[in-house]
């Protein structure tokens, strides 16, 4: 749910600087919404980084998804041109990713986690966000919660008595996002309607 507002913000902002290009979440690539879910893990994680923390994060999960600077964003040749240092981006980009630190430290708060604490992995399929209705309700609580449970054997990136090598982590990292982006189409596909 709070990935989805971040990335209605940051298209609301795009817009009122004369960028157009961005989606909106229902019609935005899995790839974009996966990296705004990554985007507010982050920041749960890292509630005290900067705003050059959160760009930083965003950058890695590009570079290892295979991503190269390019001067348009391209999602086909997965080229960007906010990889950059974040000193070198332009005001207009990091507002950005103070609208998105902003926003999530905003919402934080509303998320229902009843009497316990949610587990990496139920944050990190929005356990608590589901807009079907029904049996397809039911469906889409049941494949989230499988998800989470495997995210959670996976364990969570940031847990600091977890101490592996690089490439583990690239790994690791790899299989979450894969995970979710798993989560998301099988939510769609039990939600389609034609």
């Amino acid at each position: 749910m709070i990935a989805m507002v971040c990335h209605a913000a940051n298209r609301a902002w795009c817009q009122a600087n004369g960028d157009d290009s961005q989606k909106s979440w229902d019609a935005a690539e899995d790839w974009q919404r996966a990296s705004a879910i990554a985007g507010v893990m982050f920041r749960i994680d890292n509630p005290s980084s900067g705003d050059d923390a959160q760009h930083n994060a965003w950058m890695a999960d590009k570079v290892q998804d295979g991503w190269v600077y390019g001067d348009v964003k391209d999602g086909d040749k997965k080229t960007h041109p906010c990889l950059v240092p974040f000193n070198q981006l332009p005001e207009f980009q990091k507002k950005k990713d103070a609208l998105f630190c902003a926003t999530v430290d905003a919402l934080l708060p509303s998320i229902d986690t009843g009497t316990r604490s949610l587990t990496f992995g139920e944050r990190a399929v929005g356990l608590n966000f589901n807009h079907a209705t029904g049996n397809t309700h039911d469906q889409v609580h049941e494949n989230k919660v499988a998800i989470a449970k495997v995210i959670d054997i996976i364990g969570d990136p940031s847990a600091d008595e977890v101490r592996r090598s690089y490439m583990y982590n690239i790994l690791r990292t790899a299989a979450i996002n894969g995970l979710i982006a798993a989560n998301m189409a099988v939510t769609k596909l039990l939600t389609w309607k034609d």
